[in-house]
């Protein structure tokens, strides 16, 4: 499974790197701290200049630009890729609405637990 993360701390990329590794060892994530940065090594990965990626998850708060867009516009770009939103806020309401899969920073785990399931 070939992830990639758009995240702009670099201490959280760091951490989450680590467990899932750990859980999925066969898991390889690219990280992008910057949304801007992450839709174009997307874009990258569909044109075949590095490997495709499997899974997206992006950070709801940037700090060029929202997660959610980022999203929407990988999903514009490729409609098949899975797609998951990773928040630090307590009140999920505001980004359930965009039709993304939401999961709490606290809850890292599930999230791992979910890319677990996704790569069955």
């Amino acid at each position: 499974m070939n992830i990639l993360y758009i995240e702009d701390n670099a201490d959280l990329s760091y951490v989450f790197s680590t467990l899932l590794t750990t859980k999925i060892p066969t898991a390889k994530i690219s990280i992008a701290t910057t949304g801007t940065g992450g839709l174009e090594l997307f874009k990258k990965g569909l044109q075949g200049t590095v490997d495709f990626f499997d899974v997206v998850i992006a950070d709801v708060l940037l700090a060029d630009t929202s997660g959610i867009k980022v999203l929407q516009d990988i999903i514009a770009l490729s409609p098949t890729t899975a797609v998951l939103l990773l928040t630090a806020y307590a009140d999920e309401s505001f980004v359930q609405k965009s039709g993304i899969e939401v999961f709490s920073k606290p809850n890292v785990l599930k999230l791992i637990e979910r890319l677990t399931q996704l790569s069955l």
